[in-house]
């Protein structure tokens, strides 16, 4: 699925918006909209990406996560929609709500729109 603009031109495939994650985001960025508290990722593997939430607990964030949060801002015009993360994974995101922004985090990290 692509992400048009509001022309409606194509901006970017999910297959090129992956590469540009995988380019872009690496061990050690910290991935948290607040600054106050350091969500860094620890670790880049096949699966997606292992962030700390707390001392004893971590996040995997997936590429099939991300997938889905980004067809669903191709979707909604380019703009991220977090209900598409509570949809697809309402478990996650009732016990962490703070999936929705460390995805949001990995797009802007990665450049994306």
């Amino acid at each position: 699925m692509a992400l048009e603009n509001n022309y409606g031109g194509i901006i970017m495939t999910w297959e090129e918006a992956r590469k540009q994650i995988k380019d872009r985001v690496w061990v050690g960025d910290d991935v948290n909209s607040q600054k106050s508290h350091g969500r860094i990722v620890i670790c880049v593997c096949d699966g997606g990406y292992l962030i700390p939430k707390a001392e004893d607990w971590y996040m995997l964030v997936t590429w099939d996560m991300l997938e889905k949060c980004w067809n669903g801002m191709v979707a909604n015009g380019g703009v991220y929609d977090k209900t598409v993360f509570k949809k697809h994974y309402p478990k996650h995101a009732k016990s962490a709500g703070c999936y929705v922004q460390t995805i949001r985090m990995i797009f802007e990290k990665a450049g994306l729109p």
